[in-house]
């Protein structure tokens, strides 16, 4: 009997996919290089991010902000008993972040413009809830990714998600003053 030989799916395929909740962080190959590739990415993406907002943000910050994301997805991973994940589920965590960054780039950049001439403008009003809808969407797919990886339902996963976005938000606030920034989520 002939069968086909197994297709790989290339890794922007996959976290598009993941992205639009039709693949799982186990689809990823578990490569350290492209956790790296994908931490570079979110890095830059997240420069990008932070350079359009008013207020000044610094690397340490946002480095801090990474390593501090990292840690939380391996300590989860940990306690479930789910260490050999790490690489996929971080490089889904982080490359789908990246994406959902080129999302949120324009729209920010477009609200704040908008915002500054008229901040109560259909327009204003218009990109706020797109800005909104990508945020809530940021949270969706991170909790996709996490219900994949912990094998927890959607709702939980993305309560979980919910909830290290607080951890990491008040932690960077108690360490910096301010949020810590991780792209778009």
């Amino acid at each position: 009997m002939n069968e086909a030989p197994e297709t790989r799916r290339a890794p922007l395929g996959l976290l598009l996919d993941i992205a639009r909740l039709r693949a799982s962080p186990a689809d990823l190959p578990a490569s350290p290089t492209l956790l790296l590739l994908a931490l570079v990415l979110n890095l830059l993406l997240t420069v990008l991010y932070l350079r359009a907002m008013p207020e000044e943000a610094t690397y340490g910050r946002m480095f801090f902000g990474m390593a501090f994301g990292l840690a939380l997805i391996w300590s989860l991973l940990r306690i479930w008993g789910r260490e050999a994940r790490f690489l996929q589920t971080a490089i889904a965590m982080f490359g789908a972040d990246a994406l959902l960054t080129i999302a949120m780039l324009p729209v920010t950049i477009l609200l704040l413009q908008a915002g500054e001439n008229d901040p109560k403008s259909g327009l204003s009003q218009l990109l706020f809830l797109l800005w909104l809808a990508i945020m809530v969407w940021s949270l969706i797919v991170s909790g996709h990714i996490l219900r994949k990886a912990l094998e927890l339902p959607l709702l939980g996963g993305v309560a979980l998600a919910m909830a290290l976005l607080l951890i990491q938000l008040s932690v960077g606030h108690w360490l910096f003053g301010m949020p810590v920034a991780q792209g778009s989520s």
